[in-house]
């Protein structure tokens, strides 16, 4: 779910006729029918026009079963980044570029072949692509191989985003609160939360949240995403009331989330922490790069209303990309 939040986030902001774009790769799952060696896998990736990325890499534990991309810090390892095969589906220049641009940002250790493809490097230029070497050229041949109408296995963790939520408050609970936050009670429940595997003992946990799942079904949460979520940005917005400090997460889809991060108004009541009250806003849209911090909450609710402007909101809205004008796949 979150790398699916990941890729929708890119594809927002994303123009292939700039040479610094790059896209999201969308994970569709672990693919089946492929003779490997007994200790490796194939993860099967989609990018722009439809472009397909075969990664093969080893096994992970089984407890990186349903990451998107398997253990990430095996991957960022030179000693098993894996090799990714990258089967064009566009020969429009703007795409393959885009294409290419993608691989090496998202497969920026891996060796990576482009078996339908030929490049011609400038001096100087950072190579794309490598070189096929044999063995290479006999794996794009068993990829190549496969029908059109591929099997792929894909792991759910139905507990993902309830962890993933606690550790975010736990970390941003530390960051604004300080160290004392980190011996609270309910940090600690927040800590245990993170790391429990097992969905039925969350609730051991008496953490008050609402996760992705059960806030498509709640009115007040799909009434604050309407108000909240900003297109193609994860935001973010922290408020505290009364007695509890909560975090309100929102993917680019518009998908919600929310946690209670703390308990303790003693931590809260300095004077450098009273912004929350009426609640901070943030945004993050790491295909462009950028993050914009504290956003009085009533400010930019007003200027997704188009009562105020916030110029640093506008110029993002700006950089938004008309889809309809982009070169057509082809």
């Amino acid at each position: 779910m979150n790398q699916a939040a990941a890729s929708h986030a890119m594809s927002d902001y994303v123009d292939p006729r700039r040479a610094e774009s790059a896209a999201g790769l969308m994970y569709m799952g672990i693919l089946t029918g492929l003779t490997l060696p007994e200790d490796e896998t194939c993860e099967m990736w989609l990018g722009p026009c439809g472009v397909q990325y075969y990664h093969i890499h080893k096994k992970d534990d089984l407890r990186y079963a349903s990451y998107a991309g398997g253990d990430p810090i095996a991957r960022g390892r030179r000693e098993d980044p894996g090799r990714v095969y990258i089967f064009l589906t566009t020969m429009q220049s703007d795409w393959v570029g885009l294409a290419f641009r993608s691989a090496l940002r998202f497969f920026s250790h891996t060796k990576r072949f482009a078996p339908n493809a030929i490049f011609q490097v400038e001096n100087g230029a950072q190579p794309l692509v490598d070189d096929m070497d044999e063995a290479a050229r006999e794996e794009a041949e068993l990829i190549q191989a496969l029908p059109p109408e591929k099997h792929m296995q894909v792991a759910v963790d139905a507990a993902f985003d309830v962890r993933f939520t606690a550790k975010l408050a736990l970390g941003l609970g530390r960051n604004i609160l300080g160290p004392d936050f980190m011996a609270t009670p309910h940090a600690q429940n927040l800590r245990g939360l993170s790391r429990e595997q097992d969905i039925d003992k969350d609730i051991s946990y008496k953490v008050l949240g609402i996760s992705f799942l059960a806030a498509q079904n709640d009115p007040s949460m799909q009434s604050l995403s309407c108000s909240v979520s900003w297109p193609g940005a994860y935001t973010i917005l922290i408020t505290s009331t009364g007695t509890r400090l909560v975090l309100n997460l929102f993917l680019p889809s518009g998908q919600a989330t929310s946690m209670l991060t703390s308990d303790a108004p003693e931590l809260w009541r300095r004077q450098d922490l009273q912004k929350y009250s009426p609640g901070q806003a943030y945004l993050v849209l790491p295909q462009l790069g950028r993050f914009v911090d504290e956003i009085p909450f009533a400010q930019y609710v007003s200027h997704r209303n188009g009562t105020s402007t916030i110029p640093i909101l506008s110029k993002i809205k700006a950089l938004r990309v008309d889809r309809a004008l982009l070169p057509a796949c082809r």
